[in-house]
């Protein structure tokens, strides 16, 4: 996604430590550990499926299996790569928005098994988007190959995962990066301004339209 007021409202949220004289104090020393705490941070916001540069339906995922694995060291470390398609039109990338679709497969689901959603677009549910700021913006153009690798490490003591990503430009052969983000280190963006939760009718699809009846990606990124 691109959208550079993100970063600066994060950014604005520094000030304090841009002060050079609080008390007698000069903070600015500790500004940059405050900007390197910030990206260790997931922004849980709500997303529309137009402020991406690629449509929610066309997001390239990652899928998991829950249920067969027995061996817990399967999920201590969670490794892969996505390729994303052309965009519409060139970008300057500013993060990468994820979210996440359960697909309750299995013998009595039938061939169309039932899919909850979180992706932007789709029924809304309790759960938001995740964004995850780069560590600088990365330019691209429409038909730029792009590629990401993500990796998910466990963290014992927060008892989540430690996510990092390394996004490529596989064209000019730029890259940026995620992380290390603590996924249990959260800022609810989207409690911290005003959305109004839609109505819906009984299939789940929203009353105004605008966020209903979107298609799904397992894990898109």
């Amino acid at each position: 996604f691109e959208d550079p007021a993100l970063g600066a409202e994060l950014r604005a949220r520094h000030t304090f430590w841009q002060q050079t004289d609080f008390m007698g104090f000069d903070l600015t020393p500790a500004l940059p550990f405050a900007e390197e705490q910030q990206l260790k941070e997931m922004v849980l916001d709500i997303v529309e499926p137009e402020e991406l540069l690629i449509a929610p339906e066309d997001a390239p995922g990652h899928g998991l299996d829950l249920v067969s694995p027995t061996d817990p060291e399967v999920w201590r470390k969670i490794e892969f790569q996505v390729e994303f398609p052309s965009r519409e039109k060139d970008a300057l990338i500013d993060g990468i928005c994820g979210w996440w679709d359960a697909i309750f497969s299995g013998d009595c689901m039938g061939e169309k098994p039932p899919v909850l959603s979180t992706a932007p677009g789709a029924p809304p549910t309790v759960w938001a988007q995740c964004r995850f700021l780069l560590n600088k913006p990365l330019p691209v153009a429409a038909t730029d190959k792009l590629t990401a690798w993500c990796e998910l490490r466990t963290h014992k003591q927060r008892e989540s995962y430690s996510l990092k990503m390394e996004v490529v430009n596989e064209t000019t052969k730029r890259v940026a990066r995620v992380g290390p983000v603590e996924l249990s280190n959260v800022y609810a963006r989207h409690f911290a301004k005003p959305n109004s939760f839609p109505v819906v009718d009984a299939d789940g699809v929203a009353a105004d339209g605008g966020t209903g009846g979107g298609r799904r990606a397992p894990l898109g990124l």
